[in-house]
């Protein structure tokens, strides 16, 4: 028998701590939102990819999200408000340097060849989505708000990793399959324009404000 018996009891052990330590991260991962202290979550994405989702996914999105619109100890490219500046300032304006709508295609065109892989697209529907990003206009890319119930997603909802989260301290959540029914949304330029008169200024001077 020599060893074996040994080795193999050593290998139990070692599983069953794996997998307690595993479970305990998941957990960590999974389990890291009350719904009672933060019952909303805020994610801000384009008007585009928005649009893509809904028409060719199933209406599943796949969105990164935080517990505030806006925090002063949030960094600028993963609070809501910043983001939302962005995308507005720079669509109205057409900036051909944007790195964020830059960023916005290359995250879109990833989405759609991983959905083309798993087989919720076909290899036609994928060339559609990469014809509408080459024939895309600045206004596409205006920014909409996900107001996300955090009851409804909660066993889904994944916080990031470190490494890949904007800051130490950032506050950074990623939900694979936002489905119609677990939030609200809001185009800024169709809600405010409601309000406000003047089609852009009043919107950039409220996505401006410093609330916390």
């Amino acid at each position: 028998m020599g060893i074996f018996p040994r080795g193999l009891a050593q290998f139990r052990v070692y599983i069953c701590n794996e997998f307690a330590y595993n479970k305990k991260e998941r957990n960590k991962r999974y389990m890291c939102l009350d719904a009672t202290e933060t019952p909303v979550l805020y994610s801000t994405g384009t008007r585009l990819a928005y649009t893509i989702a809904n028409r060719y996914y199933g209406g599943k999105h796949f969105v990164w999200c935080t517990t505030k619109f806006h925090s002063r100890t949030q960094p600028p490219t993963s609070d809501p408000q910043s983001i939302a500046r962005t995308y507005f300032e720079h669509a109205i304006k057409g900036d051909q340097h944007s790195h964020a709508i830059t960023d916005n295609i290359a995250g879109i065109l990833r989405g759609a060849e991983a959905k083309r892989k798993e087989g919720v697209i076909s290899c036609e529907e994928y060339d559609i989505v990469h014809q509408m990003l080459n024939l895309a206009e600045y206004k596409v890319f205006l920014p909409v708000l996900f107001i996300i119930d955090t009851k409804a997603v909660q066993g889904r909802c994944v916080k990031v990793t470190e490494e890949n989260r904007a800051s130490k301290d950032s506050i950074e959540y990623q939900i694979p399959d936002l489905s119609e029914g677990e939030y609200q949304i809001i185009e800024f330029d169709k809600f405010l324009n409601d309000i406000i008169p003047e089609p852009y200024d009043g919107i950039v001077k409220v996505l401006n404000s410093d609330d916390s």
